[in-house]
């Protein structure tokens, strides 16, 4: 299927659709941004629409500090109830992991923020299209499988980087970011590079950056591919 309309979650300023927005300008689909922290009012879904659901660096239990938080999450349970499908990136796929009843807790082993590479845990094309693959990781918590969820991705320091659903896609790493995503977020988020053992500098953060190569390609074919196989 081909979105009529893909809807982009905005959670902060510094983080958004990074390189969706060459996948769906190459395609001709429009792209409606939501501000949530901004105060936008969440869309109204229709069929054909297609939700993407950003990162940021809150957590899925920091309702009482966000107030579009809950109003969010019920609109990614009737995007779910819907099979609209929905794309979820770092806190966006907490937030749809959430949704489907999963848990989202802190790692134990501490934070991964760094270019590390992923490891197929399934035989779908889909799955194996990002195998191998050094992909950029910001995060400190993390979510469980959701029951009836299809895990594909994991990596060294965290076994759950990504699952499917139905409609659903959710990856816990960022494909969708460039160099100058990353700068972005190295500007309002370098106090949670705290050295720890899966933690990069912001000198390896941008070396990583500029030797990753092909990656926009790839969340192309990621996209297609799944959008194909609904």
């Amino acid at each position: 299927m081909k979105p009529e309309r893909l809807i982009c979650l905005h959670h902060v300023p510094f983080e958004g659709p990074g390189l969706f927005t060459s996948w769906a300008q190459a395609r001709d689909i429009p792209l409606q941004s939501c501000w949530l922290h901004a105060g936008d009012p969440l869309p109204k879904l229709q069929q054909g629409d297609m939700l993407l659901v950003t990162g940021g660096p809150m957590s899925v239990l920091d309702e009482a500090e966000h107030d579009w938080m809950p109003g969010e999450k019920a609109l990614i349970r009737e995007a779910i109830e819907q099979q609209i499908p929905v794309f979820g990136i770092c806190l966006g796929a907490q937030l749809i992991a959430e949704a489907l009843g999963a848990k989202v807790a802190p790692m134990p082993q501490g934070k991964e923020i760094g270019w590390f590479p992923l490891a197929a845990l399934d035989e779908s094309p889909l799955a194996q299209g990002l195998d191998a693959s050094t992909v950029l990781h910001w995060h400190g918590e993390a979510f469980s499988i959701p029951e009836g969820a299809t895990a594909l991705w994991q990596s060294d320091h965290c076994a759950q980087q990504g699952f499917r659903f139905g409609s659903v896609l959710a990856l816990q790493f960022h494909i969708e970011m460039g160099p100058r995503e990353l700068e972005d977020l190295l500007h309002h988020a370098a106090n949670e590079l705290d050295g720890s053992a899966a933690v990069q500098s912001p000198e390896a953060l941008r070396a990583g950056a500029a030797a990753a190569s092909g990656l926009e390609a790839k969340l192309h074919c990621l996209l297609d591919s799944w959008l194909k196989s609904l």
